[in-house]
């Protein structure tokens, strides 16, 4: 509280912004009362020439708005402050139903305009996939000098009076620039692009283009190192304004933002890499066997060759996979608007196959009077016996967790991605039946499980797959296996068993090691890169294992 004096108090208590004002009119002051002014004049002078003169006694009011008035006086103030309130903006109130609709408008409106993206790149796919194949044998995969020459004249024969130039924006590694390339309207112009040697970053006037050297030199960082795009892109860019030009947004001096753009380039070389192996094991493959062989893993897939030494052992047609689930994998529900369709990619087993999978379950423990209730002791050691998790369990989550299956050799075969669930028996249940359905009827199959021992039981008691039961036996995982009771381990531990091998049961905790870098990220990018990227990473990895194969001695 300030002394109580007579004397007029100094300036230490007069802190108030109003104590500091000056008493004269404001620049907005000033310059709303001109334009009202100005208005009210033109309005006169409109009545003036429609034959109703304005008498010349009648004083034009004031429309400035009221002066700041003396802060020191507190009756002034109070009025100042009522009078300026006449001039404030009150924005329109919407009502909550009007706000929901407003949203629920724009939603609609940016799903079609991602849809109508998507056909565009479909319809593009067809002419620029073939030109793609014929380019890359041409520059040896863009590796040679000649990369970065114009090659369109062997997709195009037009000349060069028929063609319009536009400046586009090309990223390379080693450098940008902006340039007028020619374009024609025989070929769309993203060939245009590509035959130049850079893909661009839209199907329909791209104006942005990455090099095909720099999108294989990143899908090759992002598999090994988990390199983030948005941190990718802004080292391309100080990298290469310390060597080149600087690209700026148009009528400005700010420096472009490439992530959105190489995000759509990215995607589309990766859409042009899958096409290209589809091609390849469509091609070389007779049988579906054959195509797992070529994708997951030879050793385990692939024809043996006749054993040209007695004393060697036979092939005893047997394969060993692995099954087992992970919940890190998550997925934020609110990450994504999910304006597209789910795509799901080739390793991965669809939501339609699941769902008729579960309901084959259910409609047998019902024809069986079978309850999901777990009994035993093992069954009750483990969640994925009796996991009752819903979408309640993981609040704010959509894609709840991967259920996946790999080889002895640790190579991916399938995914399941589960959505708003637990580990139920409808996941392993059905990668074993796309597996049966692709592999030769000879082919036995060993399956380890956490719960290898219950997996089996439930099949039988509920009478499942009753036809392929004889090709299959079961295990658990050796690190599993001694939380089982002994019984169980004498009768299901492969150490325990003939037949097994050194085969341990737990490739999948590896492969989840593997792809742990991507749990962070892939919880808040949209559902389809979630599942892409995932494939993606899983097809190197299968890559590099029939690398070490080949390295071993082994042929395909």
């Amino acid at each position: 509280m300030p002394p109580k004096s007579k004397a007029k108090p100094t300036g230490l208590y007069k802190f108030h912004r109003g104590s500091r004002l000056p008493k004269l009119e404001t620049r907005s002051q000033k310059a709303h009362r001109k334009k009202c002014q100005e208005r009210t004049a033109a309005e006169v002078s409109n009545k003036s020439t429609t034959s109703f003169p304005v008498p010349a006694s009648q004083p034009i009011p004031d429309p400035s708005p009221p002066s700041p008035g003396n802060y020191d006086d507190p009756n002034d103030q109070v009025d100042t402050m009522q009078d300026d309130n006449v001039w404030n903006d009150i924005p329109d109130e919407l009502r909550p139903e009007d706000v929901e609709s407003l949203k629920q408008i724009r939603s609609h409106h940016r799903a079609l305009i991602e849809q109508q993206k998507l056909r565009n790149w479909n319809d593009l796919m067809e002419s620029m996939f073939p030109a793609y194949l014929h380019l890359k044998k041409k520059t040896q995969n863009w590796t040679n000098s000649d990369f970065f020459k114009d090659l369109s004249k062997d997709l195009c024969k037009c000349q060069s009076h028929q063609m319009k130039s536009r400046e586009v924006d090309l990223i390379d590694l080693i450098g940008q620039k902006r340039v007028k390339m020619p374009f024609c309207t025989c070929i769309p112009d993203p060939i245009h692009f590509l035959a130049h040697g850079y893909l661009p970053s839209t199907p329909l006037f791209p104006q942005t283009g990455f090099s095909l050297r720099l999108l294989n030199f990143y899908d090759l960082l992002w598999n090994i190192c988990n390199a983030n795009l948005t941190s990718f892109s802004e080292v391309l860019r100080r990298w290469n304004e310390s060597m080149s030009v600087r690209l700026c947004i148009k009528e400005t001096k700010k420096p472009r933002d490439l992530r959105r753009c190489l995000s759509g380039s990215v995607d589309a070389y990766r859409h042009l890499k899958r096409l290209e192996q589809d091609l390849i094991h469509t091609a070389t493959s007779l049988t579906p066997q054959d195509v797992l062989a070529q994708r997951s893993c030879p050793a385990c897939f692939g024809t043996s060759a006749p054993a040209l030494d007695e004393s060697q052992p036979k092939d005893t047609n047997q394969i060993f996979i692995c099954l087992d689930g992970n919940f890190q994998h998550r997925h934020h529900e609110k990450a994504s608007k999910n304006h597209l369709p789910l795509h799901t990619p080739h390793l991965f087993i669809s939501p339609e196959e699941i769902k008729a999978t579960d309901d084959e379950i259910l409609t047998h423990e019902q024809a069986q009077k079978k309850t999901q209730k777990a009994k035993d002791r093992c069954s009750e050691q483990h969640k994925a016996a009796d996991d009752r998790r819903n979408a309640s369990t993981w609040k704010g989550c959509d894609d709840t967790g991967l259920f996946g299956c790999c080889c002895r050799h640790d190579s991916v075969i399938y995914f399941c991605n589960i959505y708003k669930s637990g580990e139920g028996r409808g996941l392993p249940m059905s990668i074993i039946k796309r597996l049966l359905g692709e592999l030769n009827p000879t082919t036995q199959i060993g399956i380890l499980y956490d719960i290898g021992c219950t997996l089996g039981k439930f099949f039988q008691s509920r009478k499942l797959l009753t036809e392929q039961l004889p090709r299959m036996k079961f295990a658990t995982a050796v690190f599993h296996s001694y939380v089982h009771d002994w019984p169980c381990q004498i009768q299901f531990n492969p150490r325990y068993n003939k037949g097994w091998g050194l085969t341990d049961g737990e490739g999948l905790e590896r492969l989840w090691s593997y792809l742990s870098p991507l749990v962070g990220p892939q919880r808040y990018a949209t559902r389809n890169h979630r599942l892409g990227g995932i494939n993606h990473r899983s097809v190197f990895h299968n890559y590099l294992g029939i690398e070490k194969l080949r390295m071993c001695g082994f042929s395909q």
